[in-house]
């Protein structure tokens, strides 16, 4: 994804160690995202049991704030 230049890696500077674990989803950057990315047009692109059937990513987001990024990910 992070070819679209849509997607991004977070992390949470108090917890470094944990920027490409699953432990991310025990940071409060996790937390934040949870309750807050889709105010700004961003989804979590591969969360447990995904449909690409990827691996688990909490640190990883996808920006589908405008119709070329829906486009993108969600062609028909």
């Amino acid at each position: 994804e992070h070819h679209t230049g849509y997607a991004i890696d977070l992390g949470d500077a108090g917890f470094p160690q944990w920027d490409t674990q699953e432990a991310f989803e025990t940071t409060p950057a996790f937390q934040w995202l949870q309750s807050n990315a889709a105010r700004f047009g961003f989804e979590l692109s591969f969360p447990r049991n995904n449909p690409q059937g990827v691996n688990y990513e909490p640190w990883h987001w996808r920006f589908v704030g405008d119709r070329h990024s829906l486009e993108t990910f969600y062609k028909r």
